[in-house]
């Protein structure tokens, strides 16, 4: 399972705009596996559905979950003073 993820930060006038062709996901859960992978560290699973019904999930690391909270923070901090505004 990968380890890496590539964080892109775009302004809000600038975000990606997508076509009719591409599929709408709704994440609905979120399942935090306790020691899910070897090692013991969690797993994160996203059981999501489209806009036709179709249930789908993917997994990511609870790492990258914990990167991705601190990238956040770091745009609050930097746009509004605060990790949480």
């Amino acid at each position: 399972m990968p380890q890496n993820l590539t964080i892109k930060f775009e302004q809000g006038d600038i975000a990606p705009r997508y076509t009719d062709k591409v599929k709408q996901l709704e994440v609905h859960t979120a399942i935090v596996t306790e020691k899910g992978m070897v090692g013991g560290k969690p797993l994160v699973d996203f059981q999501i559905k489209d806009t036709d019904g179709n249930e789908y999930f993917f997994m990511i690391t609870g790492s990258l979950c914990q990167m991705l909270g601190k990238a956040i923070d770091g745009v609050n901090l930097r746009n509004h003073g605060t990790e949480n505004p």
